[in-house]
């Protein structure tokens, strides 16, 4: 078992969030510079003793259907890592790496308004560093799968601001016991390089 002081524990979370940071810049710069990809993610949260802080860049709309009343039906992927932070005292169980790949749905208004509200929902899988977070949530096997279902608004002059938030779901599916799995909530911010 792994016994960590304080001060060691809060130089080990300050070295994960600026690697963290640092994979989104990255991330963002690559985005910018490449035609598949539109949109960078920041996310936070939380739920079942487990904080969660991820990244996540998305691709530009792959199809668009116009709704009733200027509505739109947009379909995007996104993929990104999060970092599980398990916060139950003395585990040895701290951390886990969360990979994920998500097609995702969002209804949003088609009107070129300032500010507009979304609703967004996504089913896709994980890829997990370790099967345990914390003493106590067991998930069996790496490769899970997810949903979520969010919603929020988008704002600035071309939109390009997006604030949300969602309820995630990640489990095995049953595949092999125990499937503990985990629900989480969270906030999302978002920065769309090219308008919709």
């Amino acid at each position: 078992m792994l016994n960590f002081s304080p001060a060691e524990a809060r130089s080990a979370t300050h070295r994960v969030t600026i690697t963290l940071l640092a994979f989104g810049v990255g991330l963002s710069m690559a985005a910018a510079s490449s035609a598949a990809f539109n949109r960078i993610e920041l996310e936070a949260g939380g739920g079942s003793h487990v904080a969660i802080l991820g990244v996540r860049i998305g691709s530009a709309d792959w199809k668009r259907w116009e709704v009733a009343d200027d509505w739109v039906l947009g379909l995007f992927g996104k993929t990104g890592v999060d970092l599980w932070r398990g916060l139950d005292q003395n585990t040895s169980n701290k951390y886990v790496w969360d990979f994920s790949a998500y097609p995702v749905l969002r209804l949003e208004t088609g009107k070129s308004s300032k500010f507009s509200p979304y609703a967004e929902a996504g089913v896709g899988v994980n890829l997990l560093s370790h099967t345990r977070i914390n003493d106590n949530r067991r998930f069996s096997i790496a490769f899970q799968f997810g949903e979520f279902l969010g919603t929020g608004v988008t704002f600035g002059e071309r939109r390009q601001y997006g604030l949300g938030l969602r309820v995630q779901h990640v489990s095995n599916g049953d595949i092999k016991s125990p499937n503990d799995g985990l629900t989480y909530g969270a906030v999302a911010f978002q920065y769309r390089f090219e308008s919709p």
